[in-house]
């Protein structure tokens, strides 16, 4: 199993980039989120790699960030979506936004995908609600985490769903919880300062 490709960026496509990886090309299809965040040809480069493998196929998923390849690992194992269907989704919504709509209960959001209808667009919300525990209370926080059962649950149970251990994601909620409103905890805006922080 490859964990991550890190090489000399060759060239890139649509939907896809190629990494020199010790005189290897590697070809992995990726959303345009990350082509976005890609160096020019020739840089070195790092991509986080999900390996998909077929009877007939074997295919390579780069993402940018490991948030990003956790939210293709989730969206993949809802009913009916594919790793083509995945990385549409991922090129018009980022990991935060898709964690925003699953709270918001929007389903519009996810209709703005191409391919993603309204009855896939509500099983998506129905599915990864489920899977992302988003909205659900009961996570054990940390003795020293003050006990807001529920914007404080949902922010963590956002980042140990996106790969972070649970050590990280205290750590970073802890950091940013001083500077939230007192009283007036949201969920969303903790969730973006504790990624802000665990990405520096």
């Amino acid at each position: 199993m490859i964990a991550f490709l890190r090489g000399i960026l060759v060239e890139t496509g649509e939907d896809y980039a190629v990494l020199d990886v010790g005189g290897v090309g590697y070809r992995t299809f990726t959303s345009l989120s990350t082509l976005r965040k890609l160096p020019p040809s020739g840089k070195e480069t790092t991509l986080f790699v999900y390996t998909h493998l077929r009877q007939d196929a074997l295919h390579l998923y780069g993402f940018a960030t490991k948030m990003e390849k956790n939210m293709f690992c989730r969206l993949i194992e809802v009913n009916g979506v594919g790793p083509k269907l995945a990385l549409s989704i991922l090129s018009v919504l980022t990991p935060e936004a898709i964690i925003k709509a699953l709270a918001d209960r929007d389903v519009k959001s996810f209709t703005k995908v191409s391919g993603v209808g309204r009855k896939t667009a509500e099983r998506l919300l129905l599915e990864l609600r489920d899977k992302l525990k988003v909205g659900q209370e009961g996570v054990d926080l940390p003795a020293d985490l003050p006990d807001q059962a529920g914007p404080v649950n949902d922010a963590l149970y956002a980042l140990l769903s996106l790969g972070y251990s649970h050590a990280a994601a205290a750590e970073a909620l802890r950091a940013v919880l001083p500077e939230q409103s007192a009283g007036n905890l949201n969920a969303e805006e903790l969730l973006r300062a504790a990624l802000r922080r665990l990405a520096r």
